[in-house]
């Protein structure tokens, strides 16, 4: 079985040679085809064992997984998916009422008093 970071273990199965994660072979038997190389399949109800058709979502690449992750880990918390995490104070907020700034794949959202304080106490400890 192959582990993943969290320590628990994803079910795999040797095929024609190879350590295979069945997650992966139930997505590639569903499409018809191999995955693409940079593909990542997502378990809906978070389950690495339910391996079901219907609860894996094919990912085109490890930042639109990132994505479903992000999503649904705000739905859980506030009830609302698209709200973001500010980097200073940790809480959930809506995007309007945060400043977002984006660079390719990387993401970080901040309240702007989170950041004035975040600030004003830096420069105070640079300042002694």
């Amino acid at each position: 079985m192959a582990r993943p970071r969290s320590g628990k273990f994803y079910p795999t199965v040797f095929v024609n040679g190879r350590t295979r994660r069945v997650h992966c072979l139930v997505a590639e038997s569903v499409l018809g085809r191999p995955l693409p190389s940079r593909a990542h399949v997502h378990h809906v109800n978070s389950d690495f064992n339910d391996n079901r058709h219907r609860n894996l979502v094919v990912c085109q690449d490890a930042a639109y997984h990132r994505l479903l992750h992000r999503r649904q880990k705000a739905l859980a918390e506030c009830g609302h998916a698209d709200w973001l995490r500010c980097m200073y104070c940790g809480k959930l907020d809506a995007p309007s009422r945060l400043h977002v700034t984006r660079r390719g794949n990387w993401e970080k959202a901040v309240h702007r008093s989170c950041r004035n304080t975040y600030m004003r106490e830096f420069k105070a400890r640079r300042a002694s």
